[in-house]
């Protein structure tokens, strides 16, 4: 019973709601007249929020981000890794071997850190990174 009070109080409020969103007009604001934009002012508007000029900023914006993503290849790369198992002392682990017979349950558990840096590349790297930057160069060319 207290549910169907509950729906209809809900229903009248949202009827009232919408009553009420329906009878108000969105008001202008009095003291902000509409002012003639001049040609200059109008076309400097128009540029900076022309939907193809944006688009070419953020294609520039993307290529700065694959010159200094191909540049991190000079840099080391840190890694780390870890894997852990739990299981009955019967069951077998990546390499078959079966747990603790004296325990009911055995644990591996291993972790690495890998540490990578290039050292010889014959100028793979150098060649990426100028790719890259033709690349952005070529964005900014289209931006013009």
């Amino acid at each position: 019973m207290a549910y169907k009070v509950l729906y209809v109080l809900i229903l009248i409020l949202c009827l009232a709601r919408l009553g009420l969103a329906q009878n108000t007009a969105p008001s202008t604001p009095q003291s902000a007249a509409a002012q003639p934009l001049s040609l200059d002012d109008a076309v400097h508007t128009a540029l900076k929020q022309h939907p193809t000029l944006r688009e070419a900023e953020a294609a520039v914006a993307a290529a700065e981000a694959d010159v200094r993503q191909a540049r991190s290849l000079y840099f080391p790369q840190l890694s780390f890794s870890s894997i852990g198992k739990i299981g009955l002392s019967g069951a077998t682990n990546a390499l078959g071997l079966p747990g603790f017979p004296a325990s009911p349950f055995f644990r591996n558990t291993a972790y690495s850190v890998n540490w990578y840096q290039t050292v010889f590349d014959f100028g793979r790297i150098g060649h990426l990174v100028a790719s890259q930057r033709a690349q952005l160069r070529s964005a900014e060319l289209r931006k013009t």
